[in-house]
């Protein structure tokens, strides 16, 4: 298996279907993104969405975001997938190195991430690669 890290900048219509697939695993009620409002994300210079490709199939995804404040730039991973046929085989560390990487190259302050108490291999991951548990609230105003 030879997959392919890489951010994407623009999606043809068969890259945005296998997005779906990965965005339908993450939140069944998320809003898919249609071609124009991907283009809008791909094209903002703060958001890079990175893509695992197994060929011309996108199995993985993970979204790194840069933010600014008064007191620095801030960098946050979020939305990290991979395709339930691939996961086991070091997608999402690969995303994930890709993601420090950058965010290494950035100049930005820190790079956080979340990810629920009960997702046990995804935990041990983000720890496995450097990523302390901070002790912390977590907090979201309702819809």
């Amino acid at each position: 298996m030879s997959i392919l890290i890489r951010p994407l900048h623009s999606t043809v219509e068969s890259e945005l279907l296998d997005l779906h697939c990965l965005i339908r695993q993450l939140s069944s009620a998320a809003v898919l993104p249609s071609s124009e409002k991907m283009s809008l994300l791909l094209g903002n210079e703060d958001l890079k969405l990175l893509a695992a490709y197994d060929g011309s199939r996108i199995v993985g995804m993970l979204t790194l975001i840069f933010y600014r404040l008064p007191t620095g730039v801030r960098a946050r991973i979020e939305d990290v997938a991979v395709h339930d046929q691939y996961r086991g085989q070091g997608i999402g560390k690969r995303l994930c190195q890709k993601a420090i990487e950058l965010y290494r190259g950035s100049g930005a302050r820190s790079l956080d991430l979340t990810s629920s108490g009960d997702r046990l291999a995804a935990n041990g991951l983000y720890v496995s690669l450097g990523f302390e548990l901070r002790n912390t609230n977590a907090y979201r105003f309702p819809s």
